[in-house]
């Protein structure tokens, strides 16, 4: 996924001076903000029978890669976002389409992120 951000602001323009300095806290504070949008939509997007698994939608940061999903501890998690043609483990056969809860949440998202940058920029510059 690739997005492009377009700064009007010029005070915004002569912070940036400063940006190969904050870049990784930019980046970080971006990444887990977009993250935890995420993690919302995918609660709100996601099939409710009991909650479980929309009670366990996760997020995580590493080396300037963000993952969101559905955390393993809900087993069928994969099997109800991506779908699941045969037997599992236990030998029960399924035939179900996937649901794909994540992608909706994530372009739910999208629209978001430019926002979630700029802000993560303007609280590293704040006070410059």
């Amino acid at each position: 996924m690739s997005f492009r951000v377009v700064i009007k602001d010029t005070g915004l323009k002569v912070k940036l001076a400063l940006l190969p300095t904050l870049l990784p806290e930019i980046i970080d504070n971006s990444l887990i903000d977009i993250g935890l949008e995420l993690e919302a939509e995918m609660a709100i997007e996601a099939p409710v029978k009991e909650g479980f698994l929309q009670a366990n939608m996760i997020s995580a940061v590493d080396k300037n890669v963000m993952r969101a999903g559905v955390d393993r501890i809900v087993p069928y998690g994969r099997r109800v976002a991506l779908g699941f043609v045969g037997p599992d483990s236990l030998g029960r056969v399924f035939k179900q389409r996937p649901n794909e809860f994540h992608l909706r949440a994530l372009e739910s998202v999208r629209p978001n992120i430019p926002n979630i940058v700029r802000a993560s920029i303007e609280k590293a510059t704040e006070g410059l």
